[in-house]
């Protein structure tokens, strides 16, 4: 609950800012072999792909699928895929190693994205962001002490808990 939270502050925070700049943001709606908006119907069939009843609910739209692999950036991965209406609006990649650091998964990440420059204060905790006009890419810890990117759509009628 605490992660959504710190989630959604993120996106309201990233909204207001972006509405006070003038400079053109990135597009940031791709990371490893994952595009937010991307078709559920079109993803499910992917190798190890497995639906998350517990995390799903159809009635209002959310699927949610997973995958445990060495698909991104040759580590051990759980990618957890939320899809809203069909489309995939968030992506959650956990590296499995406990060990990989904060840093070492900032750069992976800003091989694609170019360097966030400093952690920047969301809520009580100084994370990585990287701000773009259809996606929000963020490094948070996960269970387990690992760590975690996870790339959101910025339109807020997708949000999901």
């Amino acid at each position: 609950m605490r992660l959504l939270l710190l989630i959604s502050f993120a996106l309201l925070s990233i909204s207001t800012s972006a509405q006070i700049s003038n400079a053109p943001a990135k597009m940031v709606n791709i990371i490893g072999p994952y595009k937010l908006g991307s078709l559920f119907t079109e993803l499910k069939d992917l190798p190890g792909f497995k639906y998350d009843t517990g995390r799903s609910n159809p009635g209002k739209g959310i699927q949610v699928g997973k995958i445990i692999d060495k698909n991104v950036y040759d580590q051990p991965t759980i990618q957890r895929l939320t899809f809203h209406k069909n489309k995939l609006v968030r992506i959650s990649i956990i590296i499995g190693d406990v060990q990989f650091t904060e840093e070492q998964t900032k750069a992976l990440v800003a091989k694609q994205w170019g360097d966030p420059g400093a952690k920047q204060l969301i809520g009580d905790n100084l994370i990585y962001l990287w701000t773009g006009s259809i996606g929000t890419l963020m490094i948070l810890p996960a269970d387990g002490g690992r760590q975690m990117v996870s790339l959101s759509d910025n339109d807020k009628s997708h949000f999901v808990e």
